[in-house]
């Protein structure tokens, strides 16, 4: 708060220099980012470039069937009172009503 705040009296003013002098020191000291680190966006894709990594824009989009598991088939199909049923697999129609049973779409 003392840093923040714009000093009204001078042992404010010596306190808060103090603290920044001290803080520029204490960084100084303990090397908060490494010498040899790129200095901006552009030189951490160059660094990369020369090191041979890919790039989102060298990759290939991953196609449909790898992303999207294989979603079982569900079906439909009317019982004896002509109410519509569904069921997630042809197996859980019953025998009855198996020939008539539709998958459903998407």
């Amino acid at each position: 708060v003392l840093v923040r705040v714009q000093p009204v009296h001078p042992a404010h003013a010596a306190v808060r220099e103090f603290y920044r002098d001290f803080r520029s020191r204490l960084f100084s000291i303990i090397e908060v980012v490494p010498p040899d680190a790129p200095q901006s966006i552009e030189a951490v894709i160059d660094k990369g470039r020369k090191a041979g990594a890919k790039t989102i824009s060298d990759q290939k989009p991953p196609s449909k069937a790898a992303t999207s598991p294989t979603k079982p088939t569900r079906y439909v199909y009317a019982d004896q009172d002509g109410a519509l049923q569904f069921a997630d697999s042809l197996e859980q129609v019953p025998a009855a009503y198996r020939a008539s049973a539709e998958p459903l779409e998407d």
